[in-house]
């Protein structure tokens, strides 16, 4: 069985979480300062060595860094049907893998493993279309902080290639960026709403982390999934007590 992951193209990604959750779902990525004529900020990676925030060496699982249903409280349902145990050999198959011998390359990189969930508010696209969104988590850990720079930098250069946009964000991490993509395409539920996507990726030391919200487009702004990405970087800068969520499946290759 092949997990679903958060940077799928977006169509597919699209059509993945309108069959799971009703609703739409897309990639997106980018960048923390300088702007474009559209008035969107373009990318500039936080300098290398040169970064005095924490970076910490964390040990796993990567669950313990993940989102929890504590943290959301009340109103959001775990997909414990995509809730996923990851490692070099299942990660490495799916999609932005799919041009590179992906195992061969995480295994290079030092990939120790990883952690996937999803949540789906009570009440699906209803609960959506008046203010709610789902959410769709990643976290990874690799062997040292090089690794993860070479994850990070291989998640962004992926999504660069969708028609995702990039955003201005509050940093978060050593390394940061976020996108959106609004899709008119695949309006929410029966409505005639726009769905709209952000994602926030980081690296925090040897921690790499994606964190995605969908809802509906007049509801949405990078702020909350910016919220939920800080949620995991408190975990892993001790500031959060870690608890390591109920075992699930290991995901495996077919």
């Amino acid at each position: 069985m092949r997990t679903r992951i958060l940077f799928a193209p977006l169509i597919l990604a699209a059509v993945s979480l309108l069959v799971a959750c009703g609703g739409n779902d897309g990639a997106g990525a980018s960048g923390n300062d300088g702007d474009d004529d559209s008035g969107i900020a373009v990318d500039t990676p936080t300098p290398f060595p040169n970064d005095p925030a924490p970076s910490p060496a964390l040990t796993g699982p990567a669950s313990l860094y993940s989102i929890s249903q504590d943290d959301l409280g009340q109103g959001y349902i775990t997909d414990i049907e995509h809730t996923w145990v990851l490692t070099a050999d299942s990660y490495g198959t799916t999609t932005p893998f799919r041009d590179t011998n992906g195992p061969t390359m995480l295994n290079q990189w030092g990939y120790v493993d990883g952690y996937e969930t999803s949540y789906s508010p009570e009440g699906r696209s209803t609960a959506v279309l008046n203010g709610a969104y789902w959410i769709r988590v990643e976290t990874h850990l690799m062997a040292d902080e090089q690794g993860a720079r070479e994850l990070f930098d291989f998640f962004k250069g992926f999504v660069a290639g969708t028609v995702s946009e990039p955003v201005t964000v509050s940093g978060i991490g050593n390394d940061f960026a976020a996108w959106r993509y609004i899709d008119t395409e695949h309006p929410v539920g029966t409505s005639t709403i726009p769905s709209e996507t952000h994602q926030y990726i980081f690296r925090r030391g040897n921690l790499v982390a994606a964190v995605q919200t969908v809802g509906a487009e007049p509801f949405m702004d990078v702020t909350t999934v910016s919220a939920l990405a800080r949620i995991i970087d408190q975990k892993a800068l001790g500031e959060s007590a870690l608890v390591e969520p109920t075992p699930v499946f290991t995901a495996t290759s077919n």
